[in-house]
């Protein structure tokens, strides 16, 4: 059968909707599973989004990266923000240490060229 799948990312969760039809046959029954509970994630990937939108928005219409802005934003949400140059590209960071799985932290990068 078809998979059918709607994710939403919001702000501080991302909440994914699954349904597929699955048959179990044994040889005397057959079992049909074709809902799945909501799976929710509490990270803040729409904030990470929005403080990227912002650097990128900023970089692109030739203004300065506000950092002060940015690191206000960062710290409201309690993250935290990693800035790599080569030459004149930037690469940026942001990290949500506290949404960390088995020693893996979530992150959200993304680069400017110059």
């Amino acid at each position: 059968g078809s998979i059918n799948s709607n994710i939403v990312v919001q702000d501080d969760k991302v909440i994914l909707d699954l349904d597929y039809v699955v048959n179990i046959e044994d040889t005397e029954k057959t079992f049909t599973l074709d809902k799945f509970d909501k799976q929710k994630a509490q990270m803040k990937i729409g904030k990470m989004r929005d403080i990227a939108e912002s650097i990128v928005t900023n970089d692109v219409y030739g203004n300065e990266i506000c950092l002060t802005c940015s690191l206000d934003e960062l710290n409201e949400n309690d993250l935290k923000l990693d800035i790599l140059e080569y030459d004149d590209d930037k690469t940026f960071i942001i990290k949500d240490e506290n949404y960390a799985k088995e020693g893996f932290v979530f992150t959200y990068e993304f680069a400017i060229k110059q």
